[in-house]
């Protein structure tokens, strides 16, 4: 253990903020105290004995002066031993005693001092430890939750733990430290009579926008006085500040260029992985129309690839050295890469980048490889089993990272198709072809024509799909009321004082008519328009507020005959408006965690359908349309006409159709683990409408789209718009429900195809063995209809 003073933050702000603070032990007596009192006769003896050697120099009991702290010893080290277990390596141990609130260390375990101070240069090793540990913001917002919880009452606040960086000439990488203060041992007592103040004023100032001037000026810190101890600890958080930068880097990625994205996700890996020698790369699997492709931007951020391009090999070498290896994916692990004659192609590759150790690792998302993460060294030896070992922990983040960097690649493309060409699907793209030539064609024959013949497809086979967020009406409709009940609570209280500031001269029966909102609101209805709400809010609301405090503001602290400060009035005006605020206002929390949420869900389902097309596209050729709800729905078209020149067969449209339903378990329970992770708790329902003929479909040009074609066919598209509320016959219980897959069919022979799936599936554990089979409501025109239902097992990790 160790005796002495350091500053370990700005000692400036807290004389600034004139805090009264003393170092005393006499809690942690009086605690230990009561233990005497309160211990069985076999404990009292020694606890006496270590209280005796705490109190045998009287002034331990009182104020100590730190700069007498070396008197106190053994005082010191008996207190230390009363708070970490005996059998506590002490080499360990990072934890130090510091005055109350002041930043000022002065006893601690020599690994706590070791590890932040260089005693070669009588100086801190913590390089942002004043940026770090002193902010004023997070400084603050620590002493007045200590005030607030200890003489006001309130429960504890949430304080941001300062994170600070330690560097050393002797470590090649930095390593980062949480800072955890114990203010058990500090009690806060009121300098004369104890401050009152609006609890508004401070709490609408705890968020990321905190403002310690105006909380100093409402509750300055002279008026109290601390007393005690406090234990700083430092907790090593270099792999969760290392994965939490990887991960912030990425969710930012818009902010940088490809280069500088690279670099600061190479740069965390370092730090997570502690070496400085090692470097990180990754390359996501880019095609187009199954060929894989040379993005430019992303092999000149990868240093192998790079090194390669260095050396003199070509776009196609490259290419086909990386087709090589995704066609045929491998782990590969080299602590020392043998630059020889007759050497590997691999070998000989990485001795040209020269490239001594390395290990390649093919990341996977649902059985289809999304690319590689390679970790390499210019020194033999720098991968190992360490390595590899904390590689695991990277990998999930790896996977969406790559997953992103594909879905990002493949929207690129589809912006540029959708903005510059007809937004056509490859499936289809030989049929419109056709239909140009014809065109051009025909203008330059005498019989011309000034318009493409009907593109159509007769005789493919449907598949439907829905996936919805269940009762996403109702939710819109509670998180806005909850919102408006909050706001308008809020404006009336303005309101209110405003009116008798003003002696009831408040304009437009604005009183009345936020009454009448709020009193709408409270009885849980939205029935009033929402556009008007949100115009007389920004329409008359708002503007009179503005322009009240603007009027006032020649007569600060000016009071009335009703005896109400104007500098309270306009200070409820700037919480409201704070609290109102579109992105950060209290009063659109429930709204913002609604649609964040949807978000998610439908990020997962669009992802999971992305993966589900390719899958049925490596079956035949399809048509695949996809349609944003308050979920998602899509149409797949498949048969002859799509691809003419390949033969179809059923068995293509059998696979396919469990493969529908695989995929919708597989969606299901995807968006089932993100339950912990939404802000609003919301559940999906899934739906398949069976047709089991074919139908006929044309290209309309006014909607760009396809749709099916004659009046037989029509009846397909109106049982699929109509079945997602359908109930069971003669129930009021609705067919759709969370955590199953319903399929809607009306013809019978379909029926066994299907059941055969589910079984199939049920053998995998993907479903559970509860199959229903269900008579549905007659619908509008539409009767006789039948459905299959069944419950997905959410503890199947993979389907």
């Amino acid at each position: 253990m160790k005796i002495g003073i350091l500053e370990i933050g700005d000692k400036s702000f807290m004389k600034e903020a004139q805090v009264n603070s003393e170092v005393t032990f006499k809690k942690l007596i009086e605690k230990l105290r009561n233990k005497v009192r309160e211990s069985e006769p076999e404990s009292v003896e020694q606890l006496q004995a270590v209280l005796h050697k705490l109190t045998v120099d009287e002034r331990f009991l009182g104020t100590i002066n730190l700069e007498e702290i070396q008197l106190f010893s053994s005082q010191l080290k008996n207190a230390y031993n009363l708070l970490i277990p005996a059998i506590t390596e002490e080499s360990n141990v990072l934890m130090a005693f510091s005055s109350p609130i002041k930043p000022l260390v002065f006893y601690g375990t020599d690994a706590f001092y070791d590890l932040i101070y260089d005693k070669n240069i009588s100086s801190l090793k913590c390089e942002v430890a004043e940026k770090a540990v002193t902010n004023p913001k997070d400084k603050l917002q620590m002493i007045y939750a200590i005030i607030l919880e200890k003489l006001y009452g309130f429960p504890a606040l949430v304080n941001k733990s300062p994170t600070v960086l330690i560097n050393s000439e002797n470590v090649e990488l930095p390593k980062y430290y949480r800072v955890e203060i114990d203010n058990s041992y500090v009690d806060v007592s009121a300098v004369g009579e104890l401050p009152t103040f609006n609890i508004q004023t401070i709490l609408s100032n705890w968020g990321a926008d905190f403002d310690p001037m105006e909380i100093l000026e409402v509750l300055p810190l002279s008026k109290f006085k601390f007393e005690g101890f406090s234990v700083v600890t430092l907790r090593d958080v270099t792999d969760e500040f290392a994965l939490e930068s990887m991960k912030n880097t990425f969710i930012d990625r818009a902010n940088y260029d490809e280069q500088t994205y690279h670099e600061l996700i190479g740069n965390a890996a370092k730090i997570f992985f502690g070496r400085s020698d090692l470097e990180f790369g990754l390359l996501p699997q880019l095609r187009i129309n199954g060929k894989l492709i040379f993005n430019q931007e992303v092999v000149g951020a990868n240093k192998v690839f790079s090194n390669l391009m260095a050396s003199g090999l070509s776009q196609k070498e490259i290419l086909q050295i990386v087709n090589g290896y995704f066609e045929k994916p491998e782990f590969i692990y080299l602590q020392k890469v043998v630059c020889e004659e007759n050497t590997s192609t691999l070998q000989s590759i990485l001795c040209a980048s020269n490239i001594q150790a390395i290990a390649m690792l093919p990341i996977y998302h649902n059985g289809v490889i999304l690319g590689v993460v390679n970790i390499y060294s210019e020194r033999e030896g720098v991968i190992d089993e360490q390595v590899l070992t904390k590689m695991d922990r990277l990998v999930p983040l790896v996977e969406q990272i790559l997953l992103s960097d594909i879905t990002d690649f493949n929207d690129r493309i589809e912006n540029v198709i959708q903005e510059k060409f007809t937004p056509l699907q490859p499936a289809v793209r030989w049929k419109f072809q056709e239909a140009a030539w014809d065109y051009i064609d025909n203008c330059n024959s005498v019989s011309a024509k000034s318009k493409f013949d009907k593109i159509e497809f007769k005789d493919v086979y449907p598949i439907y799909g829905a996936i919805d967020i269940k009762g996403s009406t109702n939710e819109r409709n509670r998180a806005l009321i909850a919102d408006l009940k909050l706001q308008f609570g809020a404006l009336k209280k303005v309101l209110l004082q405003i009116n008798r500031y003003s002696e009831g001269d408040l304009p437009y029966g604005m009183l009345d008519v936020v009454s009448a909102f709020l009193d709408n609101f409270n009885q849980g209805s939205s029935d009033s328009d929402e556009i008007q709400t949100f115009e007389f809010l920004t329409k008359v609301v708002h503007p009179y507020l503005t322009a009240f405090c603007e009027d006032v503001q020649e007569f600060p602290g000016d009071k009335n005959a009703s005896g109400l400060n104007i500098d309270e009035i306009k200070d409820e005006i700037r919480y409201y408006l704070t609290l109102a605020d579109e992105e950060k206002g209290l009063a659109y929390t429930q709204r913002r965690a609604l649609e964040s949420s949807m978000s998610k869900i439908n990020s997962v389902a669009s992802s999971h359908l992305n993966a589900f097309r390719q899958e049925v596209e490596k079956v035949f050729p399809v048509y695949f349309e996809k349609f944003k709800t308050d979920g998602l729905e899509y149409d797949l078209y498949i048969g002859q006409s799509i691809e003419p020149k390949v033969p179809f067969d059923s068995n293509y449209l059998e696979k396919i159709r469990y493969t529908q339903l695989s995929s919708m378990a597989q969606m299901a329970t995807a968006i089932h683990h993100l339950l912990p992770d939404l802000e609003t708790k919301l559940v999906t329902t899934q739906l398949i409408f069976i047709h089991s003929g074919t139908i006929d479909i044309a290209f309309r040009d006014d909607e760009r789209r396809f749709d099916v074609e004659g009046s037989y066919n029509i009846r397909y598209q109106v049982i699929k718009k109509r079945i997602d509320k359908v109930h069971l016959l003669h129930s009021a219980e609705r067919l759709t429900q969370p955590g199953k897959i319903a399929l809607v069919y009306f013809n019978e022979s379909i029926v066994e195809e299907y059941v055969h799936y589910i079984h199939a599936l049920q053998a995998q554990s993907v479903l559970q063995d509860d199959l229903e089979f269900l008579e549905l409501e007659e619908l509008q025109g539409v009767n006789g209809l039948k459905a299959l239902r069944v419950s997905i097992n959410f503890d199947r990790v993979e389907a």
